[in-house]
């Protein structure tokens, strides 16, 4: 079975993660560190905001495939979706910029706990 919704969604957080990718590409040339980050903050905070991304986006995409395979409704997806997308670029936003920092990023992480734990009670919720 097809998942639009969750495809749509998988497809623009690719976008957002081969972005972070290519930004530490970019900064590892620029600085001649093609191993670790050293002592430099700002690719360190690049390669956090990669790793992050890694380490939350595959579980709300899969939360949300599951659900749409069990026939959850296309709004709860696509708001879902949408504010994993807002709260992934403001994580981004937050850990990349010093003076907006630890709200930005703060907000974006707990924006993304709450997606998985609307998720995860909407699919048990459908298996009842």
């Amino acid at each position: 079975m097809f998942a639009p919704v969750t495809s749509l969604y998988a497809a623009l957080v690719a976008l957002l993660v081969v972005g972070l990718a290519v930004r530490i590409t970019y900064l590892r040339h620029r600085l001649h560190r093609y191993l670790g980050v050293g002592n430099d903050s700002t690719l360190e905070r690049a390669v956090r905001a990669h790793g992050n991304a890694l380490e939350n986006v595959p579980l709300t995409l899969v939360l949300m495939l599951l659900l749409e395979l069990r026939g959850g409704t296309a709004w709860l997806l696509h708001l879902c979706g949408l504010v994993m997308v807002i709260a992934r670029v403001m994580h981004v936003s937050g850990i990349n910029q010093a003076f907006i920092g630890p709200r930005m990023h703060r907000s974006g992480a707990h924006l993304n706990w709450l997606v998985v734990v609307v998720l995860a009670i909407a699919l048990l919720n459908s298996l009842v």
